[in-house]
């Protein structure tokens, strides 16, 4: 939610056919809440629906897409800590999913991480990329390796051996300097290999379950 974050909201008898709430609270759906507190629970009280992030017309990669991100979400943030940031990520997610941009498999895994990553460093774990995280001196584009436990790439003159490193494809260090920059337009316009988008993949779901579990 915009002014409570992630919130767990009792909803009585809303899943029968006819009530009057059911059609405002399918999953995925945008819409404005009403609630009280209640002895143990918030209970809902009003809700009108504003939009859906899915509609007949999404495809399955988008449909994907958005499974993926909203049970990161789920995963990444506490309950009942507010974020204006993190709304606003949403809405972009949203208005993007909307805009139909993701036509292929490739493209959604590509964004579905773009968003992940976004995520995670708003939530205070952005890796560190522009200089080998270890030694601190300017990268070797050719010789990269990711450290967890450093938090971000490592140059392949650091003989780091702590047990969270591991090699990554160069590829894969320009694809986060452009989440990082937040760039799209730029993501949209190249094409990149099955075994690029497997390493990127990998090394964002290493440094999310390092960092969150």
């Amino acid at each position: 939610t915009k002014d409570f974050g992630k919130i767990e909201v009792l909803g009585r008898g809303v899943k029968r056919p006819l009530a009057k709430l059911n059609s405002h609270l399918q999953i995925f759906d945008f819409s404005e809440i009403e609630f009280v507190l209640g002895k143990k629970f918030k209970v809902l009280t009003g809700a009108s629906l504003i939009g859906n992030i899915l509609d007949s017309e999404s495809n399955r990669y988008a449909i994907g897409a958005t499974i993926d991100f909203f049970d990161f979400i789920d995963q990444a943030i506490n309950f009942d800590d507010s974020d204006r940031n993190i709304w606003g990520l949403l809405g972009e997610f949203f208005e993007f999913i909307k805009g139909g941009g993701l036509s292929d498999e490739s493209r959604s895994k590509i964004f579905s991480n773009f968003f992940k990553f976004r995520l995670i460093s708003l939530c205070g774990f952005e890796p560190i990329l522009s200089d080998c995280a270890s030694c601190h001196r300017r990268l070797n584009e050719e010789k990269l390796k990711f450290s967890l436990k450093n938090g971000g790439v490592v140059c392949g003159e650091c003989d780091v051996q702590d047990g969270s490193v591991f090699s990554v494809l160069p590829s894969t260090v320009k694809f986060l300097r452009i989440f990082s920059g937040k760039d799209k337009d730029l993501l949209l316009k190249l094409r990149v290999s099955k075994k690029e988008i497997d390493d990127l993949v990998r090394t964002i779901n290493y440094f999310v379950k390092w960092n969150i579990g």
